[in-house]
């Protein structure tokens, strides 16, 4: 299941010690809680594709998992980018354990966007941003 691969990586993210540094446990799905500091991240499915066969399911699914980042600086942007970039792009055969046995078999970067959103009414410097797009090719329990 495509929700398997984003909490999957979730859970890289959540191991490393570089992100960790940068955003404690502060990754969250959809969306992020009113209190969370800054920074932080939130990931989400933007596609799923299910592989199949002749003979019926090949239980192999192509998942495109968008991963947000906001932060006050660039600096942290920067930072942020680096450590994630790091951590997922290039994984192959990677076994996570979740509450179902999810194994990754690929984790490539598809597209990469970095974004300043300022306030309507010039209230503030504005809130520095990224969107990193990740295809995950993940195999499902049978």
């Amino acid at each position: 299941m495509a929700i398997d691969a984003g909490m999957a990586l979730r859970k890289l993210l959540v191991d490393d010690a570089a992100v960790s540094a940068l955003v404690s446990r502060r990754i969250r799905p959809q969306k992020v809680g009113q209190r969370d500091a800054k920074p932080y991240m939130v990931y989400r499915t933007i596609s799923g594709v299910r592989e199949g066969h002749l003979t019926g399911t090949a239980l192999v699914n192509k998942a495109l998992i968008q991963i947000d980042g906001f932060a006050d600086t660039e600096d942290e942007i920067v930072d942020m980018v680096s450590a994630v970039r790091k951590e997922l792009d290039g994984r192959i055969r990677t076994s996570v354990t979740l509450s179902s046995n999810t194994i990754i078999v690929s984790i490539f970067l598809q597209d990469e966007r970095r974004r300043l959103v300022r306030s309507l009414d010039g209230s503030d410097d504005g809130e520095y941003g990224f969107q990193l797009d990740f295809l995950v090719m993940h195999q499902e329990a049978a």
